[in-house]
């Protein structure tokens, strides 16, 4: 969880990639609600993670509430 708050509270960070990193649903998830609030990211790599059914709607949630990303 420490990495929710350490996202949603950046303001320097642009650029995340994470891919390949088989993070499990759970950390997505929470990675995923750091970047709900976060306004300066603006392009972020999850692929090939496992985001699962739980993992999918939280990307929804991001991307309804975030509008602001260039490349996913």
């Amino acid at each position: 969880w420490a990495l929710l708050f350490i996202l949603a509270d950046n303001t320097s960070l642009k650029d995340l990639n994470i891919s390949w990193n088989f993070i499990r649903s759970y950390a997505t998830i929470a990675l995923l609600r750091g970047f709900e609030t976060n306004r300066t990211l603006t392009n972020f790599d999850i692929s090939w993670s496992n985001l699962g059914y739980d993992g999918s709607v939280a990307l929804r949630r991001v991307l309804i509430a975030n509008t602001g990303y260039g490349v996913l």
